[in-house]
């Protein structure tokens, strides 16, 4: 009894789909099968590759990539302004106001700095406050205009100052005071008005 030769399943990552072949297909790059006996390959889901043929497994996206289409032989890097904390997604997230990402590939969006605002979703800088504004707090999406008896001559600061000793503002946002008219005169800093002099 000579005996019949036995067929043997294909490995997993591999596959055959007609009968009577001596060898089976490697899975394509993008696909993948886990199981022995394989008729087909199974193409990677979304947020998932395989860069290899032959591969029994797709691998899940790195925290800060993603793959929004399937069959995919490689992950794609989120842009600057967007984020991934997460593995094996097919989107990232857009920086909220106030933060920012310079960065492709960014697991997480930085605050702006005290000085700094950011008042779109999506963005890779942050902008300077302007002149006669400030905030001096970290993640700002807006800075405020500097309140009356204070200014702020340049961009990008924190904080605004008090006008000195004759000198006022009594509007907000302003760059710089307003020396105090001839009779008048105010003896303190952060001055909105200046007082008239006493006789004498």
């Amino acid at each position: 009894d000579t005996g019949m030769p036995t067929c043997m399943q294909c490995n997993r990552g591999r596959f055959t789909d007609r009968k009577g072949l001596q060898n089976c297909t490697a899975c394509d790059a993008g696909k993948a099968t886990n199981t022995t006996g394989s008729t087909k390959c199974n193409e990677c889901g979304k947020g998932m590759y395989q860069p290899d043929t032959g591969m029994p497994t797709c691998m899940e996206c790195d925290r800060g990539q993603y793959a929004d289409g399937k069959a995919r032989q490689n992950c794609d890097a989120c842009p600057k302004g967007q984020y991934q904390q997460e593995n094996g997604t097919a989107f990232c997230f857009p920086c909220n106001p106030g933060r920012f990402s310079a960065k492709s590939a960014s697991t997480e969006c930085a605050p702006c700095a005290a000085g700094q605002y950011q008042d779109q979703v999506g963005k890779y800088i942050c902008n300077d406050c302007d002149a006669g504004k400030a905030t001096n707090t970290t993640g700002s999406s807006k800075c405020d205009g500097c309140g009356t008896g204070m200014y702020q001559p340049d961009t990008g600061m924190p904080t605004c100052m008090q006008c000195d000793r004759g000198r006022f503002t009594d509007r907000k946002g302003q760059q710089n005071c307003t020396a105090c008219d001839a009779g008048k005169a105010t003896n303190t800093t952060g001055s909105s008005k200046c007082d008239e002099c006493g006789k004498g």
